[in-house]
C-alpha cells in the first residue's frame, strides 16, 4: 500500500512503546484494469518532476497483477494501491530517472493520470544564498540550498516555507505605495541554472543614526525616519527564509524526529490538502503608519499554530523605538535566527501536544510558560550546538537570548537561561540565584505585584532544561550529552497530556528515559528537584498558578511529609465565586489543590500546615450526626481553624445553592495544636445539608487550614478531596 503503513516501536524489553499509522478500508485486490498505461505515467510523471529530453523506449513490460515495466533510461513503473483520504486507489509508481540530474518517486493515479504524490530521491542543491549565520554581524557567507528549500526563483518559496514581506499586514504578500514589499524573486541564475539570493544590507553603526545603534550592535533601520527598512527588506526576508528552512532540518533529524507523522510543516503531494509549509510574514505592517509601524507592529514575533494540514503563520515584526518594554535597538526579528527559531518551536510543541481535535495544547497558564520555555531551550540549545553563540558551563549568565538586538542586556529575559541555581554574583543572573517552580507566577511585576507571565514564567523550565543539558554534557560528553537531551525532552513532549503543567512535562521526560531503561534517573531528579519540582512536588493542574515546590528528590523524606494532592474537579467545573473568611484562602480557578509555597526571606517562624489526614468512608462520616473526624498536623504549636466547602458547581448540582457562582461551606471546627503533633477535629454538617446529600455518594470538597501561633503569624493552605462512601 503506497501511502501508507503501520509501525510499532518496542522497547528492547518488549514494552509497546508507540505506534504510529491507521487503519485504511480494506482492498478486496489489485486492480487489473487501468485507463493509462506504465509509459503515460511515466510520460505524467517526468512532465512533474521537469525531466529534460523525450521519453525513453520501453525496455521490458511485465505481466501479472503489478504489471513492472521498465524504460530504455532505468525508469521504472509498477502498479500500486495508494492511500488517499477517499479509500485504496490504483497507482502507478514511477521511478523517474533523469540522466545524472537525479530520480524522483512519482505516483500517478492509474484510472485518470492524476498527479498523487512526488518526491524526490536525489538530494541537491536548489539554490544558493549569501546570509548570515544566526544575527547581522560579521561578516555573510554563500550556503547552498538543499533540493526541497526552493522550488521556484520567482518567490522564496519551497517544500517547507514560504517567505514573504507583508509591509502592509495584510497576511498575504503586500506591496506599499512606493513598491516596497512582497515577493522576493532571485537575484540571478548561476551557470547550471541555479536561482541565487545576493542582497545588499546597509547597516547603521552610528550613534544617532537610530535607537541604540553601535557598532558591537548595528541597527537595520532608523525607528523615526519613515521607509528606512526598505533598504535591507530584501536581504532581510532572505534570511528568515534561510533560519526557517535550517531550523526544519534540525528537528526533523533524528534525536528529535519532527517528521510527517508527528505533525511537521511540508508541502505533501501535488493537488493535496495536506500540505503545510510554514508561512513567514518579514516586515509585518512595516509601512502602515505612513511608512513606519503602529507601535502593536513593533518589539514582537508570533507563531499560530493550526491543526496538521493547515500552514502555520509566523509573523516578524520591525524592533525599535523609544517606547519599547526593554533596551533594543531599532533591529528586524526576521534578521535574527533566535527569534526566528523561538517562534518555529511553537510550531514543534504546537503540533507534538494536541487536544483530540489535533488543536494546539499548549497554550494555558502553565502549559503556555512551558511552550515559551521550550521554544527558548530548542533554539538556543541548536544555535550553541553549531556555534552561533557560547556557553562557558564554568562562567554564569553568559547565555542570552537574541542579545543583538537588546544590546547585550537580559532584555526579553529576566535573566540568562545558564543561571544556576546557588546564589551568584553574576550580572545577568538573578542574585538569589536561577528561578524555581516555587516563583511560578512571581517573576513579573505590575503595579499591583507579581503576576503570571507566559515567557517570564517560561524562563523556570528553560533554566531547568538548560542544566539538564549541561549535566548530560558533563556525565557523557559533548556529543552524547546533547543527543540525549533533546530525545528526552522531545520524547518526554510526546507523552504528556493536553494542556500540561510544569510536573506532567517532568514525568514525560522521566517515563522517556525510563522506556530506555532508566539511565540517568538519578541525575534527572537532581536537575528537577534543585529547580523545586522534587519528587513531593504538587500542583493542582495546568491553570494553577500557586503550585507547591519541593526540593527533595526519591528516597529522601519531603521537608514537612507533604501528602499527594487531591483530586481536581471535573474539566470545565466553575471557579468558586464566594471568598472565604479572613483566615481561609479562596480555593484555585481551576479546581485543584491550592498549598503555599516555601517560605520568603524574612518569613521564617510563620506555623505550617503540613498534613491532613482522613479515615476511610469519609463521606459516610461527615454525613452522620457525630460527624468527620480528621487528623491535622502543624510544625509549631498553632491553634487551628479549618472549614469544609463544597464548589459552586459541585452545591448546585447537589442542591446546597440554588443559582449563583458560590461556594457553600457544609462545616467549620477549630482546636490546638502542639509543635509537630496531631490533632484531631470533627467536621460537623447542619442536618438540612445531611439531608440534601443523603444519595450522594460521591463528594468533591475543599478543606481550607489556617494555622496561627501565639505571636499572631498566621499561614493558610487549601487541600482539595474526593469523599466516598466506601
Amino acid at each position: 500500500m503506497a501511502g501508507a503503513d503501520l509501525r510499532a516501536h518496542v522497547a528492547a524489553d518488549g514494552r509497546l512503546l508507540a505506534v504510529q499509522g491507521g487503519p485504511l478500508p480494506a482492498v478486496a485486490s489489485r486492480p487489473s484494469t487501468t485507463a493509462i498505461s506504465g509509459g503515460d505515467a511515466l510520460v505524467r510523471a517526468r512532465r512533474a518532476t521537469g525531466a529534460t529530453g523525450s521519453a525513453p523506449p520501453v525496455r521490458r513490460r511485465g505481466r501479472g497483477p503489478v504489471r513492472a515495466t521498465s524504460f530504455a533510461d532505468g525508469s521504472t513503473a509498477r502498479l500500486v494501491a495508494a492511500a488517499t483520504r477517499r479509500g485504496p486507489r490504483p497507482a502507478w509508481e514511477v521511478i523517474v530517472r533523469d540522466g545524472h540530474h537525479g530520480a524522483h518517486a512519482v505516483l500517478v493515479a492509474a484510472d485518470d493520470g492524476t498527479l498523487l504524490a512526488r518526491h524526490a530521491l536525489t538530494h541537491a542543491v536548489s539554490g544558493r544564498a549569501r546570509v548570515w549565520e544566526a544575527a547581522p554581524t560579521g561578516p555573510r557567507r554563500w550556503i547552498d540550498f538543499p533540493a526541497r528549500w526552493v522550488t521556484t526563483a520567482t518567490a522564496l518559496r519551497g517544500d517547507f516555507a514560504h517567505a514573504f514581506a507583508d509591509v502592509m499586514g495584510a497576511g498575504v504578500p503586500s506591496v506599499d505605495p512606493l513598491g516596497n514589499g512582497g515577493e522576493v524573486p532571485a537575484s540571478g541564475v548561476d551557470g547550471d541554472g541555479r536561482p541565487f539570493w545576493d542582497e545588499p544590507h546597509t547597516a547603521i553603526t552610528e550613534p544617532g543614526g537610530g535607537v541604540g545603534c553601535s557598532a558591537a550592535f548595528p541597527c537595520s533601520w532608523t525607528s523615526s525616519t519613515p521607509y528606512s527598512w526598505a533598504a535591507n527588506l530584501r536581504h532581510a526576508t532572505v534570511q528568515t527564509f534561510t533560519y526557517v528552512n535550517r531550523f526544519h532540518d534540525h528537528l526533523l533529524a533524528d534525536p528529535i524526529g519532527f517528521d510527517a507523522a508527528s505533525g511537521n510543516f511540508e508541502a505533501d503531494a501535488p493537488g493535496s490538502a495536506d500540505g503545510d509549509p510554514v508561512r513567514a510574514l518579514a516586515f509585518f505592517g512595516a509601512a502602515e503608519n505612513g511608512g513606519l509601524p503602529w507601535s502593536r507592529s513593533r518589539n514582537n514575533a508570533r507563531m499560530t499554530v493550526f491543526p496538521d494540514g493547515e500552514s502555520p503563520q509566523m509573523l516578524l515584526y520591525l524592533f525599535g523605538g523609544t517606547d519599547a518594554r526593554f533596551p533594543v535597538v531599532d533591529g528586524n526579528a526576521a534578521e535574527h535566527a533566535m527569534v526566528v527559531y523561538h517562534e518555529y518551536g511553537h510550531g514543534l510543541t504546537g503540533r507534538l501536544v494536541t487536544d483530540s481535535r489535533g488543536i494546539n495544547a499548549m497554550t494555558i497558564v502553565q502549559a503556555a510558560a512551558l511552550g515559551e520555555g521550550l521554544s527558548d531551550f530548542y533554539a538556543l540549545d541548536f544555535l550553541e550546538q553549531s556555534g552561533a553563540v557560547s556557553d562557558d558551563p564554568d562562567v554564569p549568565g553568559d547565555l542570552l537570548a537574541a542579545a543583538e538586538l537588546t544590546r547585550g542586556a537580559t532584555g526579553m529575559r529576566h535573566a540568562a537561561i545558564d543561571c544556576p541555581t546557588a546564589p551568584t554574583t553574576a550580572a545577568r543572573c538573578p542574585e538569589g540565584g536561577g528561578f524555581t517552580y516555587a516563583q511560578l507566577a512571581r517573576i513579573e511585576h505590575d503595579d499591583d505585584g507579581p503576576i503570571f507571565e507566559a515567557h517570564a514564567d517560561g524562563e523556570i523550565i528553560a533554566q531547568t532544561l538548560w542544566d539538564l543539558r549541561t549535566a548530560l554534557i558533563a556525565a557523557h560528553g559533548r556529543d552524547e550529552g546533547i543527543r540525549r537531551v533533546r530525545e528526552l525532552v522531545t520524547e518526554g513532549l510526546r507523552l504528556v497530556p493536553p494542556q500540561p503543567s510544569f510536573l506532567d512535562l517532568r514525568d514525560g521526560i522521566l517515563l522517556a528515559d525510563l522506556a530506555v531503561g532508566a539511565r540517568d534517573r538519578d541525575l534527572l531528579w537532581a536537575i528537577f528537584a534543585a529547580r523545586g519540582m522534587g519528587v513531593g512536588a504538587s500542583t493542582g493542574g495546568f491553570a494553577d498558578t500557586n503550585p507547591r515546590a519541593d526540593f527533595s528528590v526519591p528516597g529522601e523524606r519531603p521537608p514537612a511529609g507533604e501528602p499527594p494532592p487531591g483530586e481536581p474537579p471535573p474539566p470545565g467545573e466553575p471557579p468558586v465565586g464566594e471568598p472565604p473568611p479572613a483566615d481561609e484562602p479562596s480555593p484555585p480557578a481551576d479546581g485543584g489543590t491550592t498549598t503555599p509555597r516555601p517560605p520568603a526571606a524574612g518569613s521564617a517562624g510563620r506555623p505550617r500546615v503540613v498534613a491532613l489526614s482522613l479515615p476511610r468512608r469519609p463521606l459516610r462520616q461527615l454525613l452522620s450526626r457525630r460527624g468527620l473526624s480528621a487528623r491535622l498536623t502543624v510544625d509549631a504549636a498553632s491553634r487551628v481553624t479549618a472549614a469544609v466547602t463544597v464548589p459552586a458547581a459541585v452545591a448546585r448540582r447537589n442542591g446546597l445553592a440554588r443559582r449563583g457562582r458560590v461556594a457553600v461551606r457544609l462545616a467549620r471546627t477549630s482546636a490546638r495544636v502542639a509543635s509537630g503533633r496531631r490533632a484531631t477535629v470533627r467536621f460537623r454538617v447542619a442536618p438540612r445539608a445531611r439531608k440534601r446529600l443523603a444519595a450522594v455518594r460521591t463528594l468533591r470538597v475543599r478543606v481550607a487550614v489556617t494555622a496561627i501561633d501565639r505571636s499572631g503569624a498566621r499561614s493558610t493552605r487549601t487541600f482539595a478531596r474526593r469523599l466516598d462512601r466506601r
